[in-house]
């Protein structure tokens, strides 16, 4: 199914909104950047094992995450690169594995990020609980792909079947509710 076509987002309050043409309202509580964990930059970056563009999905959506709050590495902006780096001096990986150790990324600045957890069924987070996360500015990466693919949530539609996704990895801009088999969730003020 094409994408609707969407005018151009207005900020209305703190919330970015897009009227599309099927009736829909796109709603973008927090804009993000893009990293492809395949960027020239990084791609070939070892992460443990494998590179990032091999397998950098979930650590290029926290380190989009990371840039979007404007948090620092080591005094370093965020990218795919400064992250794995991090990671890789600071145990953000599960031994032996690319694996991201979630509970080792509050290190990089305690008093601004948390952990939340792993929520690793569908239905963990109904379609309002996740919008709602994302209106409090609550990071929510989204696992996908039969669970062998991580984006970052930015958004969703009116009608709860549509999540707008950062993707790292694909030129995909969405995924259905149906799609997301588990997430990864943060806070970071």
């Amino acid at each position: 199914m094409a994408r609707p076509r969407c005018v151009v987002p207005v900020l209305v309050g703190l919330l970015f909104v897009v009227s599309c043409a099927v009736g829909q309202t796109v709603v973008t509580p927090f804009k993000y950047p893009l990293f492809m964990q395949c960027d020239p930059r990084w791609a070939k970056n070892v992460m443990t094992i494998e590179t990032i563009c091999e397998v950098g999905c979930l650590m290029s959506s926290v380190s989009m995450a990371l840039n979007g709050k404007n948090i620092t590495i080591a005094g370093q902006t965020s990218n795919p690169a400064v992250l794995n780096s991090w990671l890789q001096k600071n145990g953000g990986y599960d031994a032996g594995s690319d694996d991201l150790e979630e509970t080792v990324v509050p290190n990089i600045n305690p008093t601004h990020i948390s952990w939340v957890g792993f929520l690793y069924n569908n239905t963990s987070l109904s379609p309002p609980a996740i919008k709602q996360l994302l209106n409090q500015k609550v990071i929510v990466i989204a696992n996908v792909m039969q669970g062998r693919h991580f984006v970052l949530v930015t958004g969703y539609d009116s009608g709860e079947t549509t999540f707008y996704v950062n993707d790292p990895g694909f030129n995909v801009t969405s995924y259905p509710y149906s799609q997301i088999v588990g997430y990864r969730i943060f806070t970071f003020v």
